[in-house]
């Protein structure tokens, strides 16, 4: 979730992410994938990060 969580807050730009996660771009895209795979979710697609942010926040609030 923290990984998910800082590329969403860094607007999808992988250097930044990668940069506040201090892992290589290589493993932050690695680690999208395995998002990818366990959500049914794009985070390429507008319409499946804000349904990945959605749940995030949901999950805060619970």
């Amino acid at each position: 979730m923290a990984t998910l969580r800082a590329f969403l807050d860094h607007d999808g730009h992988w250097q930044a992410t990668a940069a506040a996660l201090r892992v290589h771009v290589n493993t932050l895209r690695n680690r999208l994938a395995k998002i990818a795979e366990l959500t049914g979710r794009d985070t390429a697609r507008t319409a499946d990060r804000v349904d990945l942010f959605l749940a995030l926040r949901a999950a805060d609030m619970a």
